[in-house]
């Protein structure tokens, strides 16, 4: 299978798509073959769950390929690059929404992001369950009211909390996805947790408890193995200065690199360069 090499195109939520701030959409789409034409690589600023009743596609990310088969429950985090090859058109519930739908419900642990994840549905309750809210969000849309925002949230929560039941795994907060979302996103230029914690509007001590009580780690643990990962990436690639590294990681001086590669993995860049 090919991997992406085109520049991903960006895919946006509507907002106002119902003439009022709404932060989630639902309908069904028969005979699906991809939210951009032609199956170009594409990015969505927003969740996007597909509940597949029928037909067959891969979703390719980089190198990776998921095989969707209906019946089936296809989550995307926002951020994620990907793309569409169908192999029989999908029958499905499309179900979207903003991280402001989410940022509401602060109580619900929300979809883990970072990753796409694939439910297959033995569950036949499930899927309906699913189906059937979905066909809810989409009736209210069709006719919003003043407090349609409030219908939705509730519908949203229900969704959710389904999911996560189907999917038998562990609930992630809000905040820990939204944090690991923003950490994809800045941790070349962000290395403080603090910096982190001002973005996500908690404390910085608020932040690393949270972290740790999901994650297992402090959230500064995180955030040095995020770049350090990458720092191991590019100096194994051996094609750039390890003083020019070290500046697209954030790092002002050569030597500040250079002492927190030696504290990650024991030792400076280049004896790692040289042992490859």
């Amino acid at each position: 299978m090919q991997t992406m090499k085109t520049r991903p195109t960006p895919v946006s939520f509507s907002h106002l798509k119902y003439g009022q701030p709404l932060a989630v959409d639902a309908w069904p789409v028969p005979r699906w073959t991809g939210i951009v034409p032609g199956g170009e690589p594409h990015v969505l600023d927003f969740h996007e769950c597909l509940l597949v009743s029928s037909g067959r596609a891969d979703l390719i990310v980089g190198d990776r390929t998921l095989a969707v088969s209906g019946p089936a429950v296809v989550l995307t985090p926002p951020g994620v690059a990907r793309r569409v090859e169908v192999i029989d058109p999908l029958d499905l519930h499309l179900v979207v929404f903003a991280d402001k739908a989410i940022d509401r419900l602060a109580w619900l642990a929300g979809p883990r992001t970072g990753a796409m994840v694939t439910v297959e549905s033995g569950e036949r309750c499930a899927m309906t369950t699913l189906a059937g809210v979905a066909r809810l969000m989409a009736a209210e849309l069709a006719a919003p009211r003043p407090d349609s925002s409030v219908m939705l949230d509730a519908l949203l929560a229900q969704f959710l909390i389904v999911l996560n039941r189907a999917r038998g795994g562990v609930e992630t907060p809000v905040l820990v996805s939204r944090f690991e979302r923003l950490l994809e996103r800045r941790f070349r230029t962000d290395h403080a947790v603090a910096a982190y914690a001002g973005a996500l509007g908690v404390s910085a001590d608020h932040l690393s408890a949270t972290i740790r009580r999901h994650r297992g780690v402090s959230a500064k643990t995180l955030i040095d193995r995020r770049v350090f990962a990458e720092a191991v990436r590019l100096v194994a690639a051996a094609s750039r200065p390890i003083a020019d590294i070290g500046a697209s990681l954030g790092f002002d001086e050569p030597a500040h690199f250079s002492r927190f590669f030696a504290r990650m993995s024991g030792g400076p860049p280049r004896r790692f360069r040289t042992t490859r």
